[in-house]
């Protein structure tokens, strides 16, 4: 049973979040439950010790008028669940770049404004479901240890979709699905890491076939499935479309 957890703090958004999973788990033989629903931020992190929750799916509002916003509630829900999958649900997009300072490797991002809340929801829970094969296997999965920024990322490997050198710097960007962190490695130590699943697009270059949709060649860029793509040489283009089962 995955669980869900709810924070707003305006009770409309709550129960238009709860209908949306409600709505979602009539279409889908995914077990999950609503744990907690709630206004105050360290209410949900009550219900989250309480229930030792991993692999949870938080649903939370970024500018709640609490002692903290969801920016900071999300990174208490990081420290004691590592598994969350996290989805921000705002109507101010401009603070969503805080996220991505913090390291909180997030979901998705839902604007409530859009007039679309419960659709985006049940979108975002079937790209989840889809993702992560409804968690199966995660809590097992193979993970390398990185450092960046004060921070120490145990991530799965799979997650990684490239990693690249930045230009003039001794520094590299590790790219996952909505999430870039630079990180104080040789291409080289993480390549070791990483291992043989990994190949190189070019020199500076590493990438994950798995998350790989389509190489084009007039550009010479690799397209992944989150829509970004990356420069790949004409050597490498063919060493990639094998790792992808493409002769």
């Amino acid at each position: 049973m995955t669980e869900i957890y709810l924070c707003d703090d305006e009770h409309i958004w709550i129960e238009q979040m709860e209908q949306a999973v409600l709505d979602f788990m009539i279409s889908s033989d995914w077990a999950l439950t609503v744990t907690c629903k709630t206004s105050a931020p360290r209410e949900l992190l009550e219900q989250l010790l309480q229930h030792k929750t991993s692999g949870g799916i938080y649903f939370l509002d970024i500018n709640l008028k609490s002692e903290m916003n969801g920016i900071t509630l999300g990174a208490e829900i990081r420290k004691l669940d590592s598994e969350a999958v996290l989805v921000f649900v705002t109507s101010h997009d401009e603070l969503v770049m805080d996220t991505f300072r913090l390291k909180l490797q997030a979901t998705d991002y839902i604007l409530k404004d859009s007039g679309s809340l419960r659709t985006q929801i049940g979108e975002t829970l079937r790209a989840v479901e889809s993702r992560y094969g409804r968690f199966a296997g995660r809590l097992s999965a193979p993970r390398i240890r990185l450092e960046a920024g004060g921070f120490v990322h145990f991530i799965i490997k799979d997650d990684i979709y490239f990693v690249e050198s930045e230009k003039n710097q001794h520094k590299l960007s590790v790219h996952l699905r909505s999430e870039i962190f630079t990180l104080g490695m040789s291409l080289k130590e993480v390549a070791e890491l990483l291992g043989e699943d990994f190949v190189f697009c070019r020199r500076g270059c590493l990438v994950n076939p798995l998350h790989v949709t389509a190489i084009d060649q007039n550009a010479r860029e690799i397209v992944f499935d989150n829509g970004e793509r990356c420069r790949c040489s004409h050597r490498a283009w063919r060493i990639v479309a094998e790792k992808m089962g493409i002769h």
